[in-house]
């Protein structure tokens, strides 16, 4: 995304962020932002700036209707192996520390199905 940083002297500026991972894939993973100016015709380089060390990551799965998949009403899955539908349901929980605090927050995303 292009976003406008400080005063109009200084025009748009590339906005990235990403998750980078550490060396175990599980642990000492970080949520970098990546800032690169728009200035025409100089070699600009990027300025990356770590915004929070993630400490957790999790998604699970809600799976429904197949008696053979899961029980009556549905269950949550660690894994989603069903690559001919998605989901009813995401659930999403991520646990963060970023300038010494600890902050963990959980989401729960309804999909919808499109009709054929």
């Amino acid at each position: 995304a292009a976003s406008r940083i400080g005063s109009r002297q200084y025009g748009l500026r590339d906005v990235s962020i990403f998750l980078e991972r550490g060396a175990d894939r599980q642990n000492d993973s970080r949520l970098i932002q990546s800032l690169r100016p728009r200035r025409p015709g100089e070699q600009i380089q990027t300025e990356a700036v770590e915004l929070a060390r993630i400490d957790e990551l999790q998604f699970q799965y809600w799976t429904q209707g197949d008696a053979s998949q899961a029980p009556a009403g549905g269950a949550w899955r660690s894994e989603w192996t069903q690559t001919d539908r998605l989901p009813a349901s995401v659930g999403i929980t991520v646990s963060i520390t970023r300038s010494g605090h600890k902050v963990s927050a959980e989401r729960i995303l309804h999909l919808s199905a499109v009709p054929e």
